[in-house]
């Protein structure tokens, strides 16, 4: 009765000093002849663990990632374009620590998504704030942010983040106050945020989207300065691994057969 009533206590004492909750008998399951000492370093490091939890949950939150990637799915055999080494070398994530840029170009369905996606939830994984947009959903929150809360707060997300990941520029044509929101929220981004950019034309092409030719070298300008440029110019992943419906139900109906034999 004394230990449950010690356990009720500590769980009621916890929220008043901003500590989560703890499953104390977890922490404290096959400990013997524990020190005043140790049991409390081993109830600080537990705390630890939850907050950083925590922590993670709402960074994959605020992310608006898509569904995870892995660096061992991405095809480099399909895609001789990309260079393993040059991504490798991405993934240890200190390009970020100096506001390096990496621009993905290339046709549709060549894995630009993809490798911004990997690229994304690594950075997350080693505690970096990251937000993950399309272009038109990045145009819509500063223009609603006055009269949105949902946009300012995104507004404000994408401000403290130290990586933005720009989806699926030049799908779109863009209107000249479109373009003046996007250089404007560039410059903002120069040399103190990350910034990867996907786009199905070069940077060459950008002008027809956008129409200011002015507007588009002053982004491109900031966007190249300081950058890793990829430029994929493979198949097309989709319609090179199509499935039908007829091909998917006999797989799926082979696996059955061969599952019951």
């Amino acid at each position: 009765m004394g230990c449950e009533y010690s356990t009720l206590e500590v769980n009621r004492l916890l929220p008043r000093l901003r500590l989560r909750q703890v499953d104390l008998v977890g922490v404290f399951s096959n400990q013997t002849d524990l020190s005043p000492t140790h049991a409390v370093e081993l109830f600080l490091r537990e705390e630890l663990r939850l907050k950083e939890e925590h922590k993670r949950e709402v960074r994959f939150k605020r992310s608006h990632l898509p569904a995870r990637k892995s660096l061992g799915e991405f095809d480099f055999g399909f895609q001789p374009s990309v260079s393993k080494q040059v991504i490798l070398n991405l993934m240890d994530m200190t390009w970020l620590d100096q506001a390096f840029n990496v621009c993905l170009l290339g046709p549709t369905s060549t894995g630009k998504t993809m490798l911004a996606t990997i690229l994304g939830y690594e950075a997350l994984d080693r505690g970096y704030d990251v937000c993950f947009e399309k272009m038109d959903t990045l145009m819509h929150a500063p223009e609603t942010k006055d009269f949105v809360p949902a946009s300012e707060r995104r507004v404000r997300e994408l401000t403290r983040a130290r990586l933005v990941i720009v989806d699926e520029i030049g799908y779109e044509r863009l209107g000249q106050a479109e373009a003046t929101l996007l250089f404007g929220f560039v410059s903002q981004c120069a040399e103190r945020t990350s910034l990867v950019v996907t786009s199905n034309k070069g940077f060459d092409e950008w002008g027809g989207f956008m129409g200011d030719t002015d507007l588009v070298a002053a982004i491109v300008d900031r966007l190249i300065y300081r950058s890793e440029i990829t430029d994929i110019d493979g198949p097309n992943y989709r319609k090179d691994r199509r499935q039908s419906i007829s091909e998917w139900s006999a797989s799926k109906k082979g696996g059955a057969q061969q599952r019951e034999k």
